[in-house]
């Protein structure tokens, strides 16, 4: 926000030696398909933060492209784990999908994997909230991060309309709308109007999809 340089060169510094030392399907990193699309999207969004900064090359950005269609390319294979699951990992996956599927829309492959994300996240968010909108884990952490991911995919639908991009235009469907309000309206219950927080329900592995505040 402030222009400063320094931050843009430090992402570009931790971006090129993550990649130079994480080839594409090698090593931990790449064995989580959750892991690679919450990585899939904090790369693109950084990414955009960073495009105007001196030091952004069309290298670099091309290169960032290249990462991101590899990260993309690594989901598919193994979603049916994430289905499995029936939890936090498949609206993940489904989420880092959606991503790539409309940031990445000049690839040829962006129409599957828009395709398939958009209809997983979907069946996920309909299957995992229930009719009080508490999340299939018991967990305000994971409910959390739902949301989040919730928002984030909303945020990416809406700039796609604002910029008139190519590509068919996704709107949720009321079977994914009433459970989304009904989720918000659970949280909100729990919600302490003073801090913010609410109680540590369940598992919490502190699970935060873009930390952009000191808020806990």
């Amino acid at each position: 926000l402030a222009g400063d340089e320094r931050h843009a060169r430090a992402f570009w510094d931790h971006f090129e030696c993550f990649t130079e030392a994480n080839p594409p399907g090698l090593g931990p990193n790449w064995v989580s398909g959750q892991e690679v699309a919450l990585r899939l999207m904090s790369l693109l969004w950084a990414g955009q933060v960073f495009a105007g900064a001196a030091c952004s090359t069309p290298q670099r950005l091309s290169r960032l492209v290249d990462s991101a269609a590899a990260h993309a390319a690594r989901i598919p294979p193994t979603l049916v784990y994430a289905r499995s699951q029936h939890n936090n990992h498949l609206l993940s996956e489904a989420a880092g999908l959606v991503t790539a599927g409309l940031a990445l829309a000049h690839l040829p492959q962006a129409g599957g994997w828009l395709s398939l994300g958009w209809r997983w996240l979907n069946r996920g968010l309909q299957a995992q909230i229930d009719g009080y909108g508490e999340y299939a884990q018991h967990s305000s952490n994971y409910h959390r991060l739902v949301l989040q991911l919730v928002l984030w995919v909303d945020a990416i639908l809406r700039e796609q309309d604002r910029l008139g991009q190519p590509g068919p235009r996704l709107r949720w469907p009321r079977s994914s709308r009433d459970p989304i309000r009904r989720s918000i309206h659970w949280l909100l219950s729990l919600l302490d109007a003073e801090s913010g927080r609410v109680p540590n329900l369940g598992a919490n592995d502190g699970a935060y999809l873009f930390p952009l505040s000191p808020c806990p």
